[in-house]
């Protein structure tokens, strides 16, 4: 059995011009650009369907937000805006460590923290244990 293509493609009318078969040429492409487009748009949210949700373990930005928002003076014995140095660098006979905005800052051995930085080195744990414990 033979099979006939016929020369021109089957979406153009033999009973027009090579005008306006120029016309729907561009017309057609047109459209697909569009059905590419929408294709895409249908992957993207086929895709964020088929994503695992959040693991348990993972923490996230607004997670982080709030652990440096946690008030530093529930975690040091503060007076007057300072505190004993908790780098474990020198021995402080006399508070050293300035606490201001959530933030400490030792001016004999330097140490510079956050709230998460200060409940690392406070309990020993990791960044995402701590972030996890300030919450």
């Amino acid at each position: 059995m033979k099979i006939i293509r016929p020369a021109t493609p089957m979406f153009f009318n033999s009973d027009v011009s090579i005008g306006e078969e120029i016309e729907q040429a561009k017309l057609w492409k047109d459209a697909q650009r569009c059905s590419e487009k929408r294709s895409r748009k249908l992957f993207s949210e086929w895709l964020d369907e088929m994503r695992p949700p959040e693991k348990k373990n993972e923490v996230t930005a607004e997670m982080i937000e709030r652990a440096k928002e946690f008030p530093i003076e529930n975690m040091l014995e503060v007076v007057r805006g300072v505190a004993r140095c908790i780098s474990g660098e020198h021995e402080d006979k006399r508070p050293s460590m300035q606490v201001k905005h959530n933030r400490v800052k030792c001016f004999s051995c330097g140490y510079k923290n956050d709230t998460i930085g200060v409940a690392q080195t406070i309990y020993g744990i990791s960044f995402h244990e701590a972030v996890k414990k300030l919450q």
